[in-house]
């Protein structure tokens, strides 16, 4: 008798915990966000970039090809290769467009598609850098660093050993910086920075291996990241603050003045200013393996193992989408957004819908203010209100199981 009088409570237990699931994910479905479009390329880790106002978007992909869009989504200029990998793809100011691929092929491009240079330097280029002036590339190859200028040649090299992980240039050309992984044996790393002629002018060591690294315009601020680590370090290789991490880190991003720092971690989204203070973080359910920051701080955006997410600079989310990414890009104004995923790109503006291309008359209102100065931590998602929809399918739910168990059941 008492089994049989537990049935309808837990009847009507199943029936609201569908209606109203308490993890929030009913508020989660606002604000969701659309591509302006995407394009099909590649079959494995897509990377992407634009440039600064977000006219022109590179994509390579693992198969060989090569294309260059306008923001619409039509292909300026399309390349192919006997089927090597396309590792990194550069864009400077101007849209001058540089790419490297993994047997050491090298393809220059100018905004309207021209081919100006394609060579093979017979040395597999991993990563690559372009400088915002167009002139000069900085790209990790086996055993090192090199600069080439916009030509392909071989301005400077800085031998090195481990293994390069990221790269980063500053705006002149005159300053490039890389992560190294010195190796399962020893599990240290170094940040590298190198001048335009190759010769080294830092060589700081880390306490975990090297992930990431970025650098601000002038190459006054320099940030970097182990697997546990992330160092903020003045161009004379001070260290000016450090932040540990138990989740390991996997992206790190600053803004052309170094006042802001992004950085992705497995399960958290953070940023600090250039003091080290950390503004705010979000916590995720995964890995956060690739971020980048406008270029007055703005606007972050992040992509982890399953979603695309868009932060204004305070913390409040504007939108997001949802499919994991591993390469993420932004124009310098934050208006627009490159993202990579295994087999795809997207492209995204700020305002989350498919149909904006330039500044609207009326930007479209969120559900967060974006206008708050003050830094904070997002509190956690609360469960979604009730809609009369839902509060009338609940009270019929009620009264059929209620009739159900004094008809049946209850005896």
């Amino acid at each position: 008798m008492a089994r049989r009088k537990k049935l309808p409570i837990l009847i009507l237990l199943a029936i609201l915990t569908i209606l109203f699931p308490i993890n929030g994910s009913a508020l989660d479905s606002t604000n969701i966000s659309s591509p302006m479009w995407s394009k099909m390329l590649g079959q494995d880790n897509v990377p992407v970039t634009c440039s600064d106002n977000g006219s022109f978007i590179v994509a390579g992909s693992d198969t060989g090809n090569l294309q260059l869009f306008d923001k619409t989504g039509n292909i300026i200029r399309g390349y192919s290769t006997n089927g090597s990998h396309f590792t990194s793809v550069s864009i400077s100011g101007d849209g001058k467009i540089f790419s490297g691929t993994a047997d050491g092929g090298v393809v220059v491009f100018d905004d309207k598609g021209k081919l100006l240079l394609n060579y093979s330097s017979g040395i597999s280029i991993t990563r690559s850098a372009l400088s915002r002036s167009g002139g000069t590339v900085i790209s990790s190859r086996d055993g090192g660093l090199q600069i080439l200028d916009q030509n392909g040649n071989v301005l400077g090299l800085s031998i090195q050993p481990g293994a390069i992980w990221d790269v980063a240039i500053s705006d002149d050309g005159q300053y490039g910086v890389a992560a190294v992984d010195l190796g399962w044996q020893t599990r240290k790393g170094k940040i590298v920075v190198i001048d335009h002629s190759g010769s080294k002018v830092v060589d700081y060591p880390t306490m975990s291996q090297g992930v990431g690294v970025a650098i601000s315009d002038n190459g006054s601020s320099i940030v970097g990241i182990d697997d546990y680590n992330l160092y903020s370090i003045f161009r004379n290789g001070t260290l000016r603050w450090s932040f540990p991490s138990s989740p390991p880190f996997r992206d790190v991003a600053i803004t052309s003045d170094g006042k802001y720092i992004v950085a992705g971690s497995q399960y958290y989204i953070r940023v600090f200013n250039e003091t080290g203070s950390l503004l705010w973080e979000n916590q995720e359910s995964g890995y956060i393996y690739s971020v980048a920051i406008s270029e007055d701080g703005e606007y972050i955006i992040a992509g982890s193992s399953d979603q695309v997410r868009l932060f204004d600079k305070s913390g409040n989310l504007l939108w997001h989408y949802n499919h994991g990414s591993s390469n993420v890009a932004t124009s310098k104004n934050g208006e627009y957004f490159a993202v990579g995923t295994n087999n795809e790109i997207k492209y995204f503006n700020k305002w989350g819908n498919e149909t904006t291309v330039d500044e609207p008359n009326a930007p479209v209102k969120n559900n967060y203010p974006n206008n708050s100065t003050s830094p904070k931590v997002p509190s956690t998602s609360k469960p979604a209100p009730l809609s009369s929809i839902a509060v009338i399918g609940a009270l019929f739910c009620i009264s059929g199981v209620a009739s159900f168990s004094k008809k049946f059941l209850i005896k």
